[in-house]
């Protein structure tokens, strides 16, 4: 990363997710990347590897293998995407903090009981 772009990192990191995103929902095939959001991008200090963070809304081992399997594909359509001279590894990351859909709702399901009994 040069001195003269402090930022350049997190544009492109911001680049990749948003590019990344729209080639999942738009020209991937693979079924298990179908509920598959991308919730932040992350570059190395020197921009080799980019560390995407996603959450599922489905099976998270099914979904790590039909990333594993498309890394090769993502990182060629990114390629045709961004106008950079070398598009970083990619590495996923699952998240589980962002919880998956049953667990949110029955949290909040729990949630309305309680106020329901007061």
């Amino acid at each position: 990363m040069t001195d003269s772009d402090p930022n350049r990192a997190q544009r492109l990191g911001d680049a990749i997710m948003r590019e990344l995103a729209d080639i999942i929902a738009t020209e991937s095939r693979d079924p298990r990347l179908e509920l598959v959001t991308i919730l932040g991008v992350s570059l190395d200090p020197s921009m080799n590897i980019a560390t995407v963070q996603y959450t599922v809304h489905s099976d998270p081992e099914q979904v790590a293998e039909g990333l594993a399997h498309s890394r090769g594909f993502l990182r060629t359509e990114l390629g045709r995407r961004l106008t950079k001279r070398r598009i970083p590894e990619l590495a996923f990351q699952f998240d589980a903090s962002a919880g998956t859909p049953n667990e949110e709702t029955d949290a909040f399901e729990e949630m309305l009981n309680a106020a329901r009994r007061r």
